[in-house]
């Protein structure tokens, strides 16, 4: 997937030794890394990952594969590839949330998924002002050793060699940076699933333990809590008192769906062995990848909200999905309920940023009609209706 070649900026230029935890190690000249696929969007929302998780951490240095270096780079903070002291693996070291922007962040078996770091083989460790943390599941005795003398000053709880343990002290060091304050938009979008599905993808092979998922799968629902009461929120604000709210719960479908060992077609039958939703869904649709199979995700919690038959009532629905490509998601909802011969109403897909009060959002901006005022009655019923939208979406 990625290669790496020397830059012709640096050739020559003397090889520096730095001490890190687990001995020195000898940084190579500076490479630059290219991908065969440059705009693929796995790798730029993996790069979107790891810069959330480093202004999160305040990190000085995030090491891929091996431990982190400590000292200040020799080189400007630019990517370095490191050959280090046990069976020779390379590993990759960025220094400076800059120098990140226009990067590609995937390499080996690792991709970051917004403050999360899921792998199979590899190591991360970010260093921040609180210490270096490990996010990951069960470390092997050697990983555990090189965390806690990386983190001697971090207040965190030691580390075992158990998955169990592993989650709690990654949810222990979340707990302890829950009070960061984050992009609103990132703030609203922790689960990012499409991450999970990227990775799963990209190196085709099962790396995360169920336990993991559970814990994936809850902060879904905490996001989907949150969601339910900014819109009902929001709708009180601005005289809107019947308007129906349809969450991101089904996302967690994925989360269920994912065990370890499964391919994307086998996932997909548990989901629909499980929920009549996705078994109606399944019986005309295909996937191939976990990305295929999150984006069908998305759709079918559209037609969960906007498809009478499914949900047993009427009515124009507002659906919420903090998602770049919102017009696909319903473009696509649109064939899987003609070829699932399902009745899809009229549906407002909207960012859920073009919400958020702290970005001045409104449910205004999504096309739903203003309180209806005195001055308004000669306008006809134009603002009588809540769930009447201003701006039709074509069916």
């Amino acid at each position: 997937m990625l290669r790496l070649e020397p830059s012709p900026q640096t050739a020559g230029v003397p090889v520096p030794w730095c001490a890190t935890a687990v001995g020195k190690v000898q940084l190579t000249e500076r490479f630059t890394l290219h991908s065969s696929a440059p705009e693929c969007k796995s790798l730029r929302r993996a790069r979107r990952g790891l810069e959330h998780l480093l202004s999160v951490l305040g990190a000085r240095d995030v090491a891929l594969g091996g431990a982190a270096v400590e000292e200040s780079s020799p080189a400007g903070g630019s990517w370095f590839v490191a050959l280090g002291e046990e069976n020779d693996r390379h590993w990759v070291r960025a220094a400076g949330l800059s120098q990140l922007r226009a990067r590609q962040v995937a390499v080996d078996e690792v991709v970051l998924s917004s403050g999360l770091c899921l792998w199979g083989t590899g190591a991360l460790c970010a260093v921040g002002a609180a210490g270096a943390v490990e996010l990951t599941r069960a470390p092997q005795p050697e990983q555990v050793r090189t965390l806690h003398t990386l983190r001697a000053d971090a207040e965190l709880s030691a580390y075992e060699t158990t998955t169990s343990a592993a989650l709690a002290g990654l949810a222990g060091a979340l707990a302890r940076w829950a009070a960061i304050r984050v992009p609103s938009t990132m703030d609203w979008d922790i689960p990012r699933l499409h991450y999970l599905a990227a990775l799963l993808d990209e190196q085709g092979a099962p790396m995360l333990a169920p336990e993991l998922w559970q814990y994936w799968q809850d902060l879904v629902r905490q996001r989907n809590a949150q969601v339910h009461a900014l819109v009902e929120r929001r709708c009180l604000v601005e005289g809107l008192h019947a308007v129906g709210v349809e969450g991101l719960a089904g996302i967690a479908d994925i989360a269920r769906g994912r065990l370890p060992g499964t391919t994307p077609r086998q996932a997909l039958r548990f989901l629909a062995d499980a929920d009549p939703v996705w078994r109606r869904i399944a019986a005309t649709e295909q996937v191939t990848s976990y990305s295929e199979l999150v984006r069908l995700a998305y759709v079918v919690q559209v037609l969960r909200a906007g498809c009478p038959e499914l949900h047993g009532r009427s009515g124009r629905l507002l659906i919420c999905v903090e998602d770049p490509a919102e017009s696909r998601i319903l473009s696509a909802a649109r064939t899987v309920a003609e070829r699932a011969g399902l009745d899809l109403q009229a549906v407002g897909l909207h960012p859920l940023g073009t919400l958020l009060p702290s970005t001045g959002g409104s449910l205004h901006a999504c096309g739903l009609p203003k309180p209806r005022r005195e001055t308004d009655r000669h306008k006809g019923d134009a603002g009588a209706n809540p769930f009447r939208w201003t701006r039709k979406v074509p069916l």
